[in-house]
């Protein structure tokens, strides 16, 4: 009996990356000279500086939205009847990261500051009417059995925070919503195992 490829026990772990969109990186493209982040301008792999990483990912899901675009009734000659066709498409795909620690993106998100935060300057609260931070997110699915990449995903678009955490006297597991619109080419790469 054959079994489906890549069949395997797999315990993963999760490690992302995000660069936010307008970083300036000084040789962000490896040809050194520096590049400002944006859907076009992906920063490079190497230097591994060039992606700040959002630690102690407790759990990865994957999901997206569909639209029921409604039924289509066509002919079936094999079944000499008519049969109603669904016609429902994919309209969002998102990665939601849950986090064992709270970080920047989750206390500008929270408050809705429209900038970077600043420790020690004062920012206005309430100004980011969106709520959302662009930028591209790596996110690297680690098979710890075999101490290897299972799979690297690297996609723009922009965090939204699930919820706003609740502050109740217990460490917080706030949440990261990330919406891709934009794939860069082959952007999910299965590593290759014996």
């Amino acid at each position: 009996m054959s079994r489906i490829a890549m069949t395997k026990p797999l315990l993963a772990g999760c490690i992302a990356y995000f660069v936010e969109s307008g970083t300036v990186l000084p040789d962000g493209g490896g040809v050194g000279v520096p590049v400002t982040v944006s859907e076009l301008a992906k920063p490079t792999v190497d230097p591994i500086d060039n992606w700040p990483q959002i630690t102690c990912v407790q759990k990865m899901e994957r999901g997206k939205d569909r639209k029921d675009y409604g039924a289509k009734t066509c002919y079936n000659p094999s079944t000499n009847s008519y049969m109603d066709e669904k016609r429902e498409k994919t309209t969002r795909r998102y990665i939601t990261l849950t986090l064992e620690e709270t970080n920047e993106l989750i206390e500008r998100l929270s408050e809705g500051v429209e900038n970077p935060i600043e420790p020690g300057t004062a920012q206005r609260p309430g100004m980011d009417s969106t709520e959302r931070i662009y930028g591209w997110l790596k996110v690297q699915n680690r098979d710890i059995d075999l101490a290897q990449d299972h799979n690297v995903i690297d996609n723009w678009g922009y965090f939204e925070l699930k919820e706003v955490p609740a502050v109740e006297g217990q460490y917080q597991t706030p949440q990261l919503e990330f919406t891709r619109l934009y794939a860069d080419g082959n952007s999910v790469n299965w590593a290759i195992t014996a």
